[in-house]
């Protein structure tokens, strides 16, 4: 992660209207950045927007395939798409989330992935709520769920966790963060090349 670069927050950046009424709503935001893909749990998503209409769940990315037309979301009220957004914004919008998810279906392609954007979360110092992937468990800071309805309990349980209350825990966020940055990264791969 460039922690930095999450840490720029624009405070006075002109999100689009539909962005701007979440924000305004004061309903808590549960907010994805990534491919909205075939390995993007949409079902996941809809049980939260079913089981919680007081959520806004705010999705971005790149429609990777026709997985996100064929899941229908637009059915649902407190569903919101609002399509890709440049990486150098991108901070401002996700600084707006409430709590940070990594929705994605347990499968070849996910017990084999490193998300970026987990580190990009912790950055920003947001509650991070996941299914079950093998990376996201290395890390104490985020909240791993292994079914719908857990999922469901930890982002109620994300939501509840202010700064003051939850000090360690937003302290275990950035230092988490500082360990997967990639000059941190980088200098691990020196060391082992220098070692062997």
């Amino acid at each position: 992660v460039e922690i930095e670069h999450f840490k720029d927050i624009d405070d006075h950046f002109a999100f689009e209207d539909e962005f701007k009424n979440l924000i305004k709503s004061k309903k808590p935001i549960i907010g994805y950045y990534g491919a909205m893909a075939m390995w993007f749990d949409y079902d996941l998503i809809k049980f939260l927007a079913t089981n919680r209409k007081d959520y806004n769940i705010v999705l971005i990315g790149i429609k990777y395939d026709d997985s996100l037309e064929k899941a229908n979301l637009s059915e649902y009220e407190n569903i919101h798409y609002l399509g890709c957004k440049d990486y150098a914004v991108l901070q401002n919008y996700a600084n707006k989330f409430d709590v940070c998810t990594i929705p994605f279906v347990i499968n070849s392609i996910t017990k084999a992935t490193s998300p970026v954007k987990l580190f990009e979360y912790m950055a920003l110092e947001k509650p991070i709520v996941t299914t079950a992937m093998h990376e996201c468990k290395k890390y104490e800071s985020v909240m791993v769920a292994n079914n719908k309805q857990e999922f469901l309990q930890l982002v109620d349980k994300a939501i509840d966790m202010n700064r003051e209350k939850n000090e360690e825990y937003y302290s275990l966020l950035i230092k988490e963060a500082k360990e997967n940055t990639w000059d941190e990264k980088a200098s691990v791969i020196i060391d082992l090349v220098k070692k062997y």
